[in-house]
């Protein structure tokens, strides 16, 4: 525990941004997809988080707009991670 307290004092900070793609039910299967950011500001003492931000990396007009667009990819179950 001792190592974990001292990383995290030294950086309290966890950031994460992941591609977020979901398919809507709807007769064209449109493929709404943008970068989903989210950040945990830790307690050392704790760990516990003490804050919790998100952050959408598109504009609402584009993700509105993905709804009338044909979609370019295809939805799968799988979990996808990129290196």
């Amino acid at each position: 525990m001792g190592y974990l307290r001292f990383f995290l004092f030294l950086l309290p900070l966890l950031c994460l941004q992941v591609m977020v793609k979901l398919e809507l039910n709807l007769p064209w299967k449109p493929v709404l997809a943008w970068p989903w950011g989210v950040s945990y500001l830790i307690d050392p003492d704790t760990f516990l988080v003490t804050k919790h931000t998100e952050s959408w990396d598109i504009e609402p007009w584009k993700g509105v707009g993905q709804i009338f667009r044909r979609p370019t990819v295809k939805v799968g179950n799988k979990l996808e991670i990129s290196k």
